[in-house]
């Protein structure tokens, strides 16, 4: 993987106790199925029934051979159901990896997600961007006194999100996010940095340890040293007036902080503001998801 792209380690090995491994090639499938309730917490950022492929393609494999693996796959995927928006085919690859995009695109795949990833020098100075004064807005860190206005910003950010097509609107998402903040600001409320204006709050964004988010790393990138980005809201009153590069900022020095040398996010490939955004804050797509949706087409 190092050779694809320097951020990415060694692959962890596939789990036969996860599922059959199927080998083609010099590259080794492991096909899963994951399922949410509608009303489990990880429902509110996935689709309900995931059928992902794990791969891990060995230096040799062609195209025309992960074209032929993925179109087997494919066909043994027999409980579908055609138009269903909740039911997915998953694969998720180095963005690096050109061997991803042409296959993937003719079965029907969309690049729907990236893992984005901003190296931090941990000698970096924690001084040299401002947390305050600027375009009248500033940030500081949660208290739990915020949690009220944290759940409605995170209730409308996981409602925007659905626009991109990943997931549904989830009627239980203001209890479940309450519950999350809550435990977040009480155990941690250093990694929960809030955006502020005159008018009052404006936006926050939330850091978790790999630890918490464990699912956002596996299993390309070292979870001891890196963080991960899970949140990010700014009101649309405070758009375009620089609020969202103070938010960046704080995550940036909470990761400087903490000793980090990388922070992780994903965003919407299908989002006109989120790759232009990141990359001016210094992020590049380090792991690309794809998905077909509808199974059937």
């Amino acid at each position: 993987m190092y050779r694809l792209d320097p951020l990415l380690r060694a692959a962890t090995a596939l789990d036969s106790a996860a599922g059959a491994i199927h080998r083609f090639a010099d590259s080794l499938a492991q096909p899963a199925l994951v399922e949410h309730a509608a009303d489990d917490p990880l429902a509110l950022w996935s689709p309900l029934r995931t059928h992902s492929l794990r791969l891990r393609l060995g230096e040799e494999t062609t195209r025309t051979d992960l074209d032929g693996h993925i179109r087997d796959w494919l066909s043994s995927l027999t409980e579908t159901m055609p138009g269903n928006a909740e039911e997915v085919a998953s694969v998720t690859g180095p963005s690096r990896d050109l061997r991803f995009a042409a296959v993937l695109m003719l079965h029907h795949f969309t690049a729907v997600t990236n893992l984005a990833v901003r190296p931090i020098d941990p000698d970096d100075s924690l001084h040299e961007h401002p947390s305050q004064g600027f375009a009248g807005l500033w940030t500081r860190q949660a208290t739990p006194e915020d949690l009220p206005a944290l759940t409605d910003m995170a209730v409308q950010l996981q409602r925007f999100d659905t626009n991109f097509g990943l997931f549904g609107i989830r009627q239980n998402a203001e209890a479940h996010l309450r519950a999350e903040l809550r435990t977040m600001l009480a155990g941690e409320p250093e990694l929960t940095w809030i955006l502020e204006s005159d008018a009052g709050l404006a936006g926050f964004t939330q850091v978790h340890t790999t630890q918490q988010s464990p699912w956002a790393t596996e299993p390309y990138v070292d979870p001891l040293a890196a963080g991960y980005l899970c949140s990010m809201f700014v009101d649309a009153a405070a758009r375009g007036r620089g609020g969202g590069g103070l938010l960046a900022e704080a995550a940036r020095r909470c990761a400087v902080h903490r000793g980090w040398t990388a922070l992780l996010l994903h965003h919407a490939v299908a989002n006109p503001w989120s790759a232009p955004f990141w990359a001016r804050q210094g992020y590049r797509p380090l792991l690309t998801t794809w998905q077909r949706r509808p199974l059937t087409i």
